[in-house]
């Protein structure tokens, strides 16, 4: 038997003996994965380990199969979120609301993918910014651990291929980022759709931001409920749980408080691409949940950025997907 088939065996075996909603893939060769029922079944103390930041990638499964819910923001929300007319319509035009209806699960990871997460798995260096240890170099550093916070600095291109190279079936090219990946292994991760990312964000929350509940609700919360959630740019100097302040930069993920779902990170910190077009046709791809430098204006459930696919910034990132079947093996 040769050692990919080998791997692959374990990983069948692993995952068809647990089932659940958690699946957990090592970042380290043979890339094992093993699935759980619950994120309080995970080893070692549960996600409140370090370890699911560094060495390990946690999938949690999206209920979307035959699925519909409301996509964009509807006209109160928009014009809730600002003062300014233009904005107001910008908002509501660039997520126009409509229903939509997923046809199948997948898998979405808990967390945005960490810089020691995108090193292990590609085999590369890091080219993130914010790599420096807490106050060695201001700028390029922030709160906590380097390995621990996203990986940035990420077009799409980078993640996904250039235009040209990309296969018919949508995956990723074989010389990007996540096309190294399936390749060292075996794992067809890809980027969620523009649908999938807000879907999973909300997880059933119709309100402005995922710990908002009720559509009605488009007052904002205040500075506290805020800081408990996401990293948004308007509360540097903030107390954050924990003690320490935010100031612009990013940090290491899941230390706030996850959506229903148990998804961490999904206002603020880094803006993650998505597979769409901005627009029908057009070039532009989707970037979604705000950074760091956002208000929460921007962060919210409904909101939609777009960038050329080769823009960098220190504040794009990246949550992995994977589909349905994956937990069955690679």
């Amino acid at each position: 038997m040769s050692r990919l088939t080998f791997a692959i065996v374990v990983v069948v075996l692993a995952c068809a003996a647990f089932g659940g909603d958690y699946l957990v893939i090592d970042c380290h060769a043979p890339y094992k994965a093993t699935q759980y029922a619950s994120a309080a079944d995970l080893p070692h103390g549960g996600l409140t380990n370090r370890i699911y930041a560094r060495d390990y990638l946690v999938m949690r499964r999206i209920p979307a199969a035959g699925q519909t819910f409301r996509m964009g923001n509807e006209r109160a929300e928009a014009d809730a979120m600002s003062g300014n007319k233009s904005k107001r319509l910008e908002y509501y035009t660039n997520s126009p609301p409509h229903d939509v209806t997923l046809t199948a699960d997948c898998w979405m990871s808990v967390y945005p993918l960490t810089q020691r997460q995108l090193v292990l798995l590609t085999g590369q260096p890091n080219t993130s910014v914010y790599d420096q240890p807490e106050a060695t170099e201001p700028w390029k550093s922030g709160y906590g651990e380097p390995d621990e916070r996203p990986a940035e600095c990420l077009s799409w291109e980078d993640l996904m291929g250039l235009e040209g190279e990309l296969p018919a079936d949508g995956s990723a090219s074989a010389r990007s980022v996540l096309g190294v990946i399936r390749e060292r292994t075996g794992w067809a991760f890809t980027l969620p759709t523009d649908a999938q990312w807000e879907f999973a964000c909300r997880a059933g929350a119709k309100g402005p931001w995922n710990f908002v509940q009720e559509a009605d609700a488009v007052g904002r919360p205040d500075a506290k409920t805020f800081c408990a959630h996401g990293w948004f740019g308007w509360m540097g100097g903030m107390r954050y749980p924990g003690g320490h302040e935010h100031w612009g930069s990013t940090h290491p993920v899941g230390l706030l408080k996850p959506n229903a779902w148990g998804l961490y990170d999904m206002h603020g910190n880094v803006w993650e691409w998505c597979r769409d077009t901005f627009a029908p046709g057009g070039e532009r791809r989707v970037l979604r949940g705000g950074a760091f430098a956002n208000g929460p204006a921007d962060c919210r459930s409904a909101f939609r950025y777009g960038r050329s696919p080769e823009d960098r910034s220190s504040s794009f990132g990246v949550r992995l997907v994977l589909p349905a079947g994956a937990e069955n093996g690679r």
